[in-house]
């Protein structure tokens, strides 16, 4: 059992209307164009399935036509002498003749050729729904870490500002004493270089945070360039957590082997299915007609007719039996590859669990330096008053009092980060 402790500091929020982290996640659900396109194919695969489904009702179809004959039908009576002297020819038939005919079939019995399909589809879309989890997860943990980025990154730029306000102060102190005669030339070439050195991180800190805030947008799905604000608390809380506990969790909760379960089914069926093919099917069949002419009378009747009909399909080329070789092999690479997802996730469970553990030890070391720091930076401050050290000896010490600072927010900053890949990892949220 490893125990990690955190410690809160309260960032204020930039505008009424900073977006705190759970909004952020909860706008990039919703919002996002990449899990919009993710919604529009489970609901695709729900259309499947009830394609599938619309197997088991019966068909119901209207036909018409119209044939015009080149001569009508008829039958040659022979010559019967004395009763029929000489050959006779009579007509049977017209040569217009019209026909409409509703017709209704419905399957009764198809060994599985119809519910195992509608099964197969209605797994896919379950399939599906977890495909969309795991990219919500992937969007949530990338809206994670921009957002703490981006935090540590504005608290960081905000101590590199005091740094160089430090360094400006001290230039013209050094451009005074210089004026006095008291300080070289030199002294003040290299406060200038220093307060110039001070300025350079910061205009990259603020390109960076410009391309957070831009690819935040994006995953929010906003317009990339508007005013964005963020609200946050970076803070090192309780954890207590075993890497057995993260690798049994994760083995319960993530989307990717549910998935290959459901894919495993899914060939099961297709299996099934494919021994079925050889095998009858039963149906029933009616016909509702009418015509012109009806039984060599040239007038409109309405007659009907029903029966069953059954399917037996007796050779065809061994597909079935290769079909099921096919489905076999494919559950056997089915099986090699749930092995190799579950090692890789063991994999990323582990990398995320030590990267936390790191991260936390961290964030208590530069904790513990913020305040070595300050207190060094008190003692400076006294000693510069009493006149025992310089300005730039008391300027050294502000500086790393801020420099330290500068790195503790990037440590807990790393922290929360290595938190969120856990639970990713894990496939839950980590109380």
């Amino acid at each position: 059992m490893k125990k990690f402790w955190f410690l809160a500091i309260l960032l204020p929020s930039v505008n009424a209307h900073a977006l705190t982290l759970e909004e952020c996640i909860r706008q990039a659900l919703a919002q996002n164009r990449i899990l919009q396109a993710g919604k529009n194919q489970v609901k695709a695969q729900r259309s499947r399935a009830d394609q599938a489904r619309s197997a088991f009702y019966p068909t119901l179809g209207f036909s018409a036509t119209y044939t015009r004959l080149g001569n009508a039908p008829g039958a040659v009576i022979p010559a019967m002498p004395p009763l029929i002297p000489n050959e006779r020819e009579i007509t049977t038939g017209f040569t217009d003749n019209y026909l409409a005919r509703l017709s209704l079939n419905a399957p009764v019995f198809t060994w599985g050729k119809i519910s195992e399909p509608y099964r197969m589809e209605k797994e896919k879309v379950e399939a599906e729904n977890l495909k969309q989890r795991e990219s919500e997860e992937e969007i949530k943990l990338a809206t994670t870490e921009l957002f703490w980025s981006a935090l540590a990154l504005e608290k960081n730029l905000e101590v590199r500002k005091k740094s160089a306000e430090s360094l400006e102060r001290h230039l013209k102190t050094v451009e005074n004493k210089v004026t006095f005669g008291q300080a070289t030339n030199f002294e003040q070439l290299r406060a200038q270089v220093e307060l110039s050195n001070a300025r350079v991180p910061i205009k990259e800190a603020e390109a960076r945070l410009k391309a957070f805030y831009d690819r935040l947008q994006n995953l929010l799905g906003l317009p990339i360039g508007d005013t964005l604000s963020l609200s946050g608390q970076l803070e090192f809380a309780p954890l207590e957590i075993a890497l057995p506990e993260m690798m049994n969790r994760a083995r319960a909760s993530r989307p990717e082997l549910k998935s290959l379960a459901i894919e495993r089914q899914v060939l099961r069926r297709a299996q099934a299915l494919a021994g079925a093919e050889n095998r009858p099917s039963l149906s029933l069949f009616s016909n509702l007609e009418y015509k012109n002419p009806f039984n060599a009378k040239k007038e409109w009747k309405l007659d009907w007719n029903a029966g069953a009909g059954i399917t037996f399909p007796l050779f065809s080329g061994f597909h079935s039996r290769y079909k099921v070789e096919e489905i076999e092999n494919q559950l056997k690479g089915l099986d090699l590859t749930t092995k190799e997802t579950e090692a890789q996730i063991e994999q990323e469970v582990r990398q995320a669990f030590y990267e936390l553990g790191v991260a936390a030890e961290n964030s208590a070391a530069l904790k513990e330096n913020i305040t070595l720091a300050e207190k060094a930076l008190e003692i400076a401050k006294v000693q510069y008053e009493a006149g025992v050290i310089t300005n730039l000896e008391e300027l050294d010490a502000e500086l790393s009092a801020l420099s330290a600072q500068t790195a503790y927010f990037s440590a807990v900053s790393n922290y929360l980060i290595a938190k969120a890949r856990l639970e990713k990892a894990v496939g839950a949220k980590i109380e």
